[in-house]
């Protein structure tokens, strides 16, 4: 299947890529609170009862250590998914 630009505004192909973008925003999303779960105490249940543990503070070189750690070990997850089964790595998840 040849994708173009005109193909994306397709009713069917826009609502795919749409609920593509979607997916990884939320994901994303998810992912941010919990390194700001990581950074120090976020509301949970509600304002009154936060949850987390400081295990640095936000901006430092630990932080950014942390975050570039854990990329890289999932995109390492990612290509040894792909070495060891049929799948590419342009396909999906």
């Amino acid at each position: 299947m040849q994708l173009s630009i005109a193909s994306l505004f397709q009713p069917k192909m826009l609502l795919l890529f749409v609920g593509y973008l979607s997916f990884w925003f939320f994901i994303g999303s998810i992912l941010h609170i919990l390194e700001d779960a990581l950074c120090g105490k976020i509301p949970f249940y509600s304002l009154r009862h936060p949850i987390g543990i400081r295990l640095f503070y936000v901006g430092t070189e630990k932080e950014y250590l942390v975050a570039y750690l854990l990329t890289g070990l999932l995109i390492s997850f990612r290509i040894l998914a792909c070495v060891f089964t049929d799948l590419s790595f342009s396909q999906g998840i």
